[in-house]
């Protein structure tokens, strides 16, 4: 796992996990969230987080080449995810999975969150909230729970 060792300053990411680790704190968010949209039938690989948006969480999730990547939208029933058709389908996948990981957030229906947006308007601690939606994003699109357990022998140099 990542590890920052830092003092994390930002707002949403102080609000999310208060005295605790924020890596943890979003990475047990994250696998909770896979978990009972597992439990639900959310099924794959591949993990459609469209799907997971819009079935589970119950999000609005719209297509529109207004946006560079995608944005999390607040709404007056909570947010709306948009996400550029125009980008490669993997693409559009990790940036819808990187958006609901903003919903992971408290303060989520508080402001327009951009990926891949302009970077002059962030602020100094801007990177540590995107970071840790960048973790949820690959627990969202690779649950961890769904892996086939790796031995540490299948680990040795001369097996791979």
């Amino acid at each position: 796992m990542v590890e920052y060792s830092g003092a994390w300053t930002h707002e949403s990411v102080r609000l999310l996990a208060g005295n605790d680790d924020p890596l943890r704190v979003v990475t047990a968010k994250a696998q909770k969230l896979v978990a009972d949209a597992i439990a639900e039938g959310w099924a794959g690989p591949p993990f459609d987080p469209i799907r997971l948006a819009t079935e589970h969480l119950r999000l609005d999730v719209v297509a529109t080449d207004e946006v560079n990547d995608a944005r999390t939208v607040p709404t007056a029933h909570g947010a709306r995810i948009e996400f550029n058709p125009n980008r490669p389908r993997e693409r559009r996948r990790y940036s819808v999975a990187h958006e609901i990981a903003h919903t992971l957030f408290p303060d989520y229906t508080e402001r327009v969150r951009h990926r891949g947006s302009n970077h002059e308007q962030a602020s100094p601690s801007d990177w540590q909230l995107e970071t840790l939606c960048n973790v949820a994003a690959a627990e969202i699109l690779m649950p961890r729970q769904t892996l086939p357990t790796i031995s540490p022998e299948a680990m040795d140099i001369d097996v791979l």
